[in-house]
């Protein structure tokens, strides 16, 4: 019996073989704690046949069947590559819990702080095009609508209300959380975020193609190699939070880490990158403040919920979040 993770809990060799057994995927090898992420969900499973993860503790009844549509949808309609097979267990007798096994994916752990002091400046440059490249083929993975998995129907699922109100709604709806958890979060910082909305909504409206958001697009959900001198990423996971919508909204998750880390020379290849194959409408640079900020109130508000934050304690919203979207709108600029 083994300690994976604090959420998985105590996990036997004969449980994780049971579940070998249920895919025919061999005789268990052995298993290892999955060092990286947030929620610890996840383990290295190795086999005489092959190397898996094993993803348990579903965050919600229908998470690893979400999951399991997009990675499918995702595997057969671009070339992204992700687990595939991604093989859904629902009933929960093994471990008390529904838990899916898929591939190990090949490559380095982009989330390994100790490979990131490794890689050379020219390396780092590599991996910010390789990761704006995948970004721009997993955006060919477009829908007919903006909308969520729906468990009902087992598909897509139109939003109620038009992509603008969704967005808005979103962030209002952070913001509020964020007010009752202490005060670190201002109404001033809810006017100031009302102000960019209102700013933004013409630009928002305007038509677009749904396609696929990840949400979490970022390093720490990729592995990468290098062949003959190029970064390519060979793997990405973590598609908890996907749904469709204006796809620009995925670009601002990877922008705000090299930010954070001030990876300047980065965030410009990164963004330029993007920028440059992506035939993107008017209105950038007015959307661009709405959607880095809807992705930092997702940080903002679980940060302040677990009180797990990691940058200066007496920051309001405001002063933590205006930098982000002053320096990556800048670099925006600064592309053109």
């Amino acid at each position: 019996m083994a300690i994976y993770s604090k959420r998985l809990g105590d996990i036997k060799d004969e449980q994780l073989q049971k579940a070998l057994n249920r895919f025919d995927l061999g005789k268990l090898v052995k298993a290892e704690k999955v060092p990286f992420g947030n929620f610890g969900q996840n383990v290295f499973v190795y086999s005489d046949k092959g190397e898996f993860v094993l993803r348990g503790c579903p965050h919600n009844p229908q998470q690893f069947e979400s999951e399991k549509f997009i990675v499918d949808q995702i595997h057969q309609n671009t070339k992204v590559p992700v687990p595939f097979p991604y093989l859904y267990d629902d009933n929960v007798d093994i471990f008390g819990w529904s838990y899916i096994l898929m591939p190990k994916m090949p490559g380095i752990q982009l989330a390994d702080s100790e490979i990131q002091k490794e890689l050379s400046t020219e390396d780092k440059r590599g991996i910010a095009v390789a990761m704006a490249k995948n970004l721009l083929e997993l955006h060919k993975l477009t829908w007919d609508f903006s909308g969520q998995y729906g468990p009902q129907n087992k598909t897509i699922k139109p939003f109620k209300e038009d992509f603008f109100m969704v967005i808005k709604n979103r962030l209002i709806n952070f913001v509020d959380k964020s007010l009752a958890h202490n005060n670190c979060t201002t109404e001033e910082d809810k006017t100031w975020l009302e102000g960019l909305i209102k700013d933004g909504e013409e630009a928002i409206r305007l038509d677009f193609t749904p396609a696929i958001i990840m949400q979490d697009y970022k390093q720490g959900n990729a592995v990468a190699t290098k062949k003959d001198g190029e970064w390519k990423i060979s793997g990405i996971f973590d598609l908890q939070e996907w749904y469709f919508g204006d796809s620009e909204i995925d670009l601002y998750r990877m922008a705000s880490c090299y930010v954070e880390y001030e990876v300047f020379d980065c965030l410009n290849v990164y963004l330029n990158t993007y920028l440059k194959q992506k035939q993107i409408r008017p209105g950038l640079e007015k959307r661009l403040p709405v959607y880095v900020m809807l992705d930092r109130i997702i940080i903002w508000e679980w940060a302040q919920r677990n009180k797990n934050v990691w940058w200066n304690k007496t920051l309001s919203l405001r002063q933590w979040g205006e930098p982000f979207v002053t320096k990556i709108l800048g670099a925006v600029k600064e592309e053109k």
